[in-house]
This record gives structure tokens, C-alpha cells and sequence, in this order.
């Protein structure tokens, strides 16, 4: 078998596909009607019984993307005539077995139609506030603003607190939305678009018998159910622009904050706004007000290093490094990074010593108090 079929490259099913259609070329591009035939030799073959043999059109429907369910043992099956080798088959099996499992965990998705609970204190930021309101509000167009940035550096907490006083603002009929995208989650794959889609339709009152398949039939019936309802949507951790871009809801009346460590170029109609490390004195302040004023002033050596430090990349530069690598971490055992997409409370007193410690996402000072929990 040539080396340019390599199933373990596949990380999405269609992938997976795209890699068969190359062993069907390779095995000299029998009709399927011919490998229905091989696959109907193997199994009477094995002993099964006829009523399991396949179809000419589902074993068509092997080499078709877009599959939601996919049938693993009709897949190998056809790996098996095409290839004619077990040691291939077994190759293929692993490769299938991967792109399965990360596909049942794209499908497990964090989306609610309520924003995460909990209060997301903001320090300073004025100005990032009020230009970004202004974009969001911009008349004869969908509301779009994208807060690019490092981890760490606040994205979350500012959309959060965005989302909210425009929440205070909108008539409470207006839907809102969340979703975390996991973008860069450390353990699990992105949120695949269409299990987003899925559940903001149920959201939205959709039956999910009259859900439609597919990404695009999705999108469309989404962006139906938010026409003129004022939605203000917020989508956290975005991968890149293809994941963003079916959840867009594509109406003047609506808004949508979009927080990514990529650049997303390829959303045109989309502000872009870069979210830097706070001012050092900004920092100090927010420390003082989620750990208090009696821990900050413990230990001004452990407060310097917090608030001064490390500074972050600019948003895009990670892609040069495997996303969820540290910056050089602090050479203190007081201020211990954790990677979390959520952080955690950015300085708390500890019982044996009093002294700040650092939380929050590594690469970045503690930059806002937690937007919070998401919803259960």
C-alpha cells in the first residue's frame, strides 16, 4: 500500500472518507456495485446471515462525507476487500477507532441560553469597553466583534461582562446564548459546530425531530429563529474561523462576541479588537478586591511578580508553539500556573502562609476576577 494513504492523518470522519476514496483509487476504482459484491463474497463467507449483507447504496454511502453515523463494521468491511490485507484492516481499524472517539467528544458540547454564573469583577478596560459596545451597537449590520488575545489575558471576563450590561440593556425577551467552543481546551477536541447548532435550536424551542441534518441546514434554521429577536450571543474559545462561522446569526438586530487566540481573518464583517495584559496597577487593584487587602499587602514580592508578569505574546504568535505550551513560568513555588479554560479566582489567601498565590491560565498575570462556573 503507498505511502500516501496513511488513515492516522484523519482526524474528522470526512477525513477518514477522503482517506477510503483514496484506497478505492488505489485498488483501481471498482463500482461500488463490484465491492458490494466483494463484501457480500466475505460475509457469506463468514457465516452471516443474508439479511445483514448490505445494500448497494449503503455501501455507496460509505464513500460519502457528511456521514452522522457512520457504520464502523461496513467500513472495514470494505477496507478489507479493497485492501486484501489484514495488517491493513488493522490499520484502518485503529485510524476509525480515533476518529470515532474524538468525534463523540466534539459532539459533547457546553452550551447554554443563559450566560455563565457568577460575577466577573473588570478592572479598568474603559476603553476597551466602550469601543467594542460601539461595534457591537453599529446600525445596518450584524454586530460582530472578535477579542483576540493570549491566554490569560482576560477575553472571557470581558466578553462576560459585555454580554451582561448588554443584557441589562435588551428586553427581556431577547435570546442569549453561550457556548464554549474549546478552542484550545488542553484534553478535549473543539466543539464540533453542528452539536452547537444542535443544542442552541433546542434552545431556541426547536423539537428535535424537525432539527435538520447537516451543518448548513442548521445554520439556516438558526439564523430563522434569531431574525429580529435582538439575540446576543457569545462564543468562547473559538478553534478558527470555520468552527465560528455557522453560529453567526447573520441579523442587524442581533450581536455576537467572539473570544479566540487565533486571528480570525476570515470572518470579514467582524471587528477585531486585541486584548492585551492589564497595567500593572490595574492588576494590583483587581488583587486587592478578590483576595483583599490584608493578603496583597503580605507579601509585595509575590504581588510585583502577579502583576508584572509574565507579559504575554501577541494573540496569533502561540500558533508557533503547541497551543496549550506555558510562557517560562515564574521561579516561585508561591505562583503556580494553572490551565484552565474557566480560571479560577486570580489570588487567594493560603492557610499556612497567608501569601497570594497565582491562578488562571499559564502565559498570563491573574487579569479579572472568574467569569464563573458554566451552568450545569
Amino acid at each position: 500500500m503507498p505511502q500516501l494513504l496513511d488513515p492516522g492523518k484523519a482526524r474528522t470522519m470526512d477525513e477518514f472518507i477522503g482517506q477510503l476514496r483514496l484506497l478505492k483509487a488505489w485498488a483501481g476504482s471498482p463500482s461500488i456495485t463490484e465491492i458490494t459484491r466483494r463484501v457480500h463474497q466475505d460475509w457469506r463467507s463468514a457465516g452471516r446471515p443474508r439479511g445483514e449483507w448490505p445494500a448497494r447504496s449503503t455501501v455507496g454511502d460509505c464513500f460519502r462525507v457528511g456521514r452522522r453515523r457512520p457504520n464502523p463494521d461496513l467500513l472495514l468491511a470494505v477496507v478489507r476487500v479493497l485492501a486484501g490485507d489484514e495488517a491493513a484492516v488493522a490499520m484502518w481499524r485503529q485510524a476509525l477507532r480515533t476518529v470515532l472517539g474524538e468525534a463523540e467528544a466534539s459532539a459533547r458540547v457546553c452550551a447554554y441560553d443563559r450566560l455563565p454564573a457568577g460575577p466577573s469583577l473588570l478592572v479598568g478596560r474603559s476603553r476597551p469597553v466602550s469601543r467594542t459596545e460601539a461595534a457591537l451597537a453599529a446600525e445596518g449590520r450584524p454586530g460582530v466583534v472578535v477579542l483576540e488575545g493570549a491566554a490569560g489575558v482576560g477575553k472571557t471576563s470581558l466578553a462576560l461582562h459585555l454580554a451582561r450590561r448588554a443584557q441589562a440593556r435588551k428586553h427581556a425577551d431577547a435570546p442569549v446564548l453561550f457556548a464554549d467552543l474549546r478552542g484550545f481546551a488542553p484534553d478535549r477536541p473543539p466543539a464540533d459546530p453542528a452539536a452547537v447548532l444542535d443544542t442552541f435550536l433546542r434552545l431556541l424551542g426547536a423539537a428535535g425531530e424537525r432539527i435538520p441534518h447537516g451543518t448548513e441546514a442548521r445554520a439556516r434554521r438558526y439564523r430563522q429563529l434569531l431574525a429580529g429577536t435582538g439575540a446576543f450571543v457569545v462564543l468562547d474559545d473559538a478553534a478558527d474561523d470555520e468552527q465560528v462561522r455557522p453560529l453567526l446569526p447573520g441579523d442587524p438586530a442581533s450581536a455576537t462576541l467572539i473570544t479566540s487566540r487565533r486571528l480570525l481573518h476570515g470572518l470579514p464583517d467582524a471587528t477585531r479588537r486585541t486584548v492585551g495584559p492589564p497595567a500593572a496597577a490595574d492588576s494590583v487593584e483587581l488583587l486587592r478586591r478578590t483576595a483583599g487587602a490584608e493578603a496583597v499587602t503580605a507579601d509585595p514580592t509575590a504581588l510585583r511578580r502577579i502583576a508584572d508578569g509574565p507579559r504575554t505574546p501577541a494573540p496569533g504568535a502561540d500558533r508557533r508553539r503547541p497551543p496549550h505550551t506555558a510562557t517560562p513560568r515564574m521561579d516561585t513555588r508561591r505562583l503556580r500556573p494553572r490551565h484552565r479554560d474557566h480560571p479560577r479566582p486570580g489570588g487567594r489567601r493560603t492557610p499556612s502562609t497567608g501569601r497570594l498565590r497565582r491562578t488562571g491560565r499559564p502565559g498570563g498575570p491573574a487579569v479579572a476576577a472568574p467569569p464563573g462556573a458554566s451552568p450545569p
